[in-house]
């Protein structure tokens, strides 16, 4: 009897900690909501206001600055970063593990290397190219920008995933009559779909949340989402409704993508970076 009760309390103690824990991640989204839901006295009222007419406001005032115009952009530019982020990462991936080169190893550490280094480090060397080769201000600069972020994920999450596809798959393609190239479209990428998903919805997420890089490297043409709320933050102080409005609408697409996507995201992860 003793050990069911502490078996009791020691699930109830868990699930106590998990609602907690849950509950802390929900509260900055629940301010979120509500502010942008608020008049401007309402969101600069200290202490916080809890009951208040709600209002859609910010948001119109939001569509009426063209933010559609940079929610467009966000979407354009990180649809080209995740496709372009597939198109050299998923090849590249395949022939670090499958291929056999001198330098395999060594070129498998410096993308996890260029991985981990900030942004900042490639920003001056790249504005000044771009400048020169007039790539600033471009869907095209930006692409290649945000290529310096994601590809390296991408090569990285789906070489632990193409490690654990049984090579025998390959070679029974092989005999069939594939060529290296087919079996790779026909056999393993299929079987690769948990790994791909995974990988493209970071790179979505990893593109669409940047905002080091169109700051510098963008302009008036391409002005993205997380710019284009900056410019709520003037000299009269932040309008807290506006910019929690923006926030909503930038957090909306990549919260749905999430939830559409969650069970193969985990079968990627699992299999494939947890690996």
């Amino acid at each position: 009897m003793g050990y069911r009760r502490r078996r009791r309390v020691t699930g109830w103690l868990c699930n106590s900690l998990i609602v907690a824990a849950l509950l802390l991640t929900y509260i900055p989204f629940v301010w979120l909501i509500t502010t942008s839901l608020k008049q401007p006295v309402d969101a600069f009222a200290i202490p916080p206001v809890w009951v208040f007419l709600p209002t859609l406001e910010n948001y119109g005032a939001l569509l009426a600055k063209d933010f559609l115009t940079s929610y467009c952009n966000s979407l354009i530019i990180g649809l080209l970063t995740t496709s372009a982020s597939l198109a050299l990462g998923v090849p590249a991936a395949y022939a670090l593990v499958r291929a056999n080169f001198r330098g395999r190893a060594f070129m498998g550490t410096w993308i996890l290397l260029v991985r981990l280094v900030p942004g900042v480090a490639f920003v001056i060397p790249m504005y000044i190219q771009f400048r020169n080769l007039g790539l600033t201000d471009t869907y095209l600069g930006l692409t290649i920008a945000y290529l310096t972020i994601t590809l390296p994920f991408v090569v990285w999450m789906m070489t632990g995933y193409f490690q654990g596809v049984p090579q025998e798959l390959e070679e029974a393609a092989v005999i069939d009559g594939c060529s290296r190239l087919g079996a790779l479209v026909r056999v393993v990428l299929p079987v690769s779909t948990p790994g791909l998903a995974t990988a493209a919805l970071f790179s979505l997420v990893m593109s669409w949340n940047q905002y080091f890089y169109p700051l510098i490297l963008g302009g008036r043409s391409t002005v993205t989402a997380p710019v284009a709320i900056s410019n709520f933050l003037t000299f009269e102080g932040p309008s807290w409704g506006r910019l929690a409005a923006g926030g909503v609408l930038i957090v909306a697409p990549v919260l749905v993508f999430t939830l559409l996507s969650q069970n193969a995201m985990v079968r990627g992860l699992m299999r494939g970076a947890m690996k």
